[in-house]
C-alpha cells in the first residue's frame, strides 16, 4: 500500500491511498515468488502473441483433429528451433545486438530469410552451404552441428 499526499506539486487535502493485491490459489508458494510470477505474465503473453502472429498458428488449417495435431506439432518444432537459434545468437555475441534477454521470432526469421546459401549435391548427398562469415550463418551452422551430434 502506498500513500500519496501531493500530486504534481499540489498538496492534497486528503491523502490518496493505492493498494496492490494479487489473488491466487497457490498455497505453498512464497509471496516473493507470486509477485515474480505476476510480473513475468507479460512475457508469457508475448510468447502467445508470437505464436499467433509471427508463426501464423492462430487459425487451424482443417476440421480434422489429426491434421490440426500435426500442424501444432510442427509449429512447436519450428518455435523451439527458432528459440534455440535466438539464444545461441545472444550467447555468442557475433552480431551487434543491443543488450537483451531474448530475440523475437520475427527478428530471427528475417535474419534467416536474408541469409545467403545454396544446396549442393556431393557424394550422393545434398548439402546446404550457408554463408557463415558472421551472425546468423555461424549460429545456424553451430545449431546444425549440435543436432548432428545428438
Amino acid at each position: 500500500m502506498t500513500e500519496r499526499t501531493s500530486k504534481k506539486g499540489q498538496t492534497l487535502l486528503l491523502p490518496e491511498y493505492k493498494v496492490f493485491s494479487v489473488w491466487t490459489n497457490l498455497e505453498k508458494v512464497s509471496d516473493a515468488d507470486i509477485l515474480r510470477l505476476y510480473r513475468d505474465r507479460g512475457t508469457c503473453e508475448q510468447y502467445f502473441a508470437e505464436l499467433k502472429s509471427e508463426l501464423d498458428l492462430e487459425r487451424l488449417p482443417s476440421g480434422k483433429f489429426s491434421v490440426n495435431e500435426l500442424f501444432f506439432q510442427l509449429g512447436v518444432l519450428v518455435n523451439n528451433m527458432l528459440r534455440v537459434l535466438g539464444e545461441s545468437l545472444l550467447d555468442s555475441g557475433v552480431i551487434g545486438l543491443k543488450r537483451a534477454t531474448r530475440r523475437r521470432l520475427r527478428t530471427i526469421m528475417q535474419g534467416m530469410m536474408y541469409l545467403g546459401g545454396r544446396f549442393v549435391r556431393h557424394a550422393r548427398r545434398v548439402v546446404v552451404k550457408v554463408v557463415s562469415n558472421g551472425g546468423f550463418g555461424e549460429a545456424l551452422v553451430g545449431m546444425q552441428r549440435r543436432l548432428a551430434q545428438a
